[in-house]
């Protein structure tokens, strides 16, 4: 890696930590705060907070089709803010390859990867789905 990439993934790194903020005196909600009266990041039942991951151990699911479930909810989690990250990578190889076509094709196709990538993501749901119908299964 070389030293640009390592500052620029540094900088976001530093702008996670300060708005990964825990006050617990606080009552407007924040990424570590459960009892926060708005909803936060990690408590999104109370007025509408936004939505959390949480893994549940294989032997909770009831069956089968619950388990993939889950397992495909984890996997749109990890893939929408890594597709993200390589997104702005690729946009920053793009950036700074001066003028050199090789590196504006790596960039590219740095982009094009990561939204195929994405999509393929996006569309498990809909494809356990497809599967559970053709199966005949039902819940």
């Amino acid at each position: 890696m070389d030293y640009l990439t390592g500052k620029f993934l540094l900088g976001i790194f530093k702008i996670q930590r300060v708005f990964a903020f825990n006050n617990p005196s606080s009552n407007t909600g924040s990424f570590n705060n459960p009892t926060s009266n708005t909803g936060s990041f990690n408590n999104p039942g109370v007025n509408g907070g936004g939505s959390s991951l949480v893994i549940k151990p294989p032997t909770s699911y009831n069956n089968i089709y619950d388990l993939i479930n889950g397992i495909a909810s984890y996997i749109i989690w990890i893939a929408i803010p890594i597709a993200t990250i390589m997104i702005i990578f690729g946009a920053y190889q793009i950036l700074f390859s001066t003028g050199d076509p090789a590196k504006v094709k790596k960039g590219r196709d740095t982009i094009l990867y990561s939204l195929v990538g994405l999509m393929v993501a996006l569309l498990v749901k809909g494809i356990i789905s497809i599967i559970k119908q053709v199966l005949g299964v039902n819940n």
